[in-house]
């Protein structure tokens, strides 16, 4: 099992086919800051643009929806009598993984439209070198890529996942907004042993249950319920304000205990804390539960 780290946060609520664009935060208003992420491994490489990323070179947002800025604007798509050639040093993207590239922005502010016509007409672009060939060579890019921007429409459970229905080799994202954790019976709470007081779990103190289904209906689990919070790999990374992430590719992720020739067809995570931390040895306390009330469970598309 390999524990994912990218150098920034990275995913979103609008998911283009196979993983190739997801955002951080999964959910969001137009008029909140965004990480947009495309995955170069899953597009259709037409272009090579995998060998390109692959040979060093920096990669660019090159984006005309909702809104287009033209060649005297300062973020204006590329630079000079040949823009395609030349993209504009502030749509440089950052690498967070081999082949894994993200901007930053806020939608409203960065194509200067209000929030409706985000939501109409959403954000398409591509993803280029700083010379994106053309003028009689070879073009150098990806095809044309959307992140669908949506309203919430449903109130989630504090634990999800992101994208909803993954490949087994595409990125996704663990959520556990613990913030939103009901506690109210000292669930997911740390009990002080004197007088069985709660009070909020600390950064350190949320690990994942994790469990892999192959396509022969076996089960894989990394380590048990038992000892989850003993596995310093299945810790959960906090992320500030009561949430606490994990980014991973399941065949990745479990490759150390699901055999090489079987398919996972399924996995299923818990966020959960250590059990003496919620009930402590010799207080007295009423039992609470050690994890959270719903587990997350994430059916991985066909290949």
């Amino acid at each position: 099992m390999k524990k994912l780290v990218f150098t920034a946060v990275v995913l979103f609520s609008g998911l283009m086919a196979f993983g190739q664009v997801t955002s951080d935060p999964p959910e969001f208003t137009p008029d909140q800051e965004i990480k947009i992420i495309v995955n170069l491994n899953e597009t259709s490489n037409d272009w090579g643009i995998i060998e390109i990323a692959a040979g060093g070179e920096d990669m660019y947002i090159w984006t005309w929806k909702p809104y287009e800025w033209g060649a005297n604007d300062s973020l204006a798509n590329g630079l000079g009598s040949q823009a395609w050639k030349n993209s504009n040093p502030a749509l440089k993207m950052t690498k967070e993984a081999e082949g894994i590239y993200s901007y930053t922005m806020t939608p409203t502010e960065f194509y200067a439209v209000d929030a409706s016509t985000v939501y109409d007409e959403d954000i398409h672009f591509l993803v280029k070198p700083l010379d994106g060939g053309g003028y009689g060579d070879p073009d150098r890019k990806t095809e044309d890529l959307m992140l669908a921007v949506d309203p919430a429409i449903t109130v989630k459970n504090p634990g999800f996942a992101f994208p909803l229905n993954p490949a087994s080799d595409d990125v996704i994202q663990i959520i556990y907004e613990y913030a939103r954790e009901d506690t109210s019976d000292s669930r997911m709470t740390r009990r002080d042993p004197s007088n069985c007081s709660s009070s909020p779990l600390g950064s350190d103190e949320v690990w994942m249950f994790a469990e892999a289904t192959t396509t022969d209906s076996a089960k894989y689990e990394i380590s048990s319920f038992f000892t989850t919070t003993q596995n310093p790999d299945l810790l959960m990374d906090y992320e500030g304000d009561g949430v606490y992430k994990r980014y991973l590719i399941p065949d990745e992720f479990f490759a150390d205990v699901v055999p090489a020739e079987k398919e996972i067809m399924s996995v299923r995570f818990v966020p959960m804390t250590d059990y003496f931390i919620v009930n402590p040895a010799g207080a007295g306390c009423s039992i609470s539960e050690n994890r959270t009330a719903t587990d997350i469970v994430i059916q991985l598309a066909c290949p």
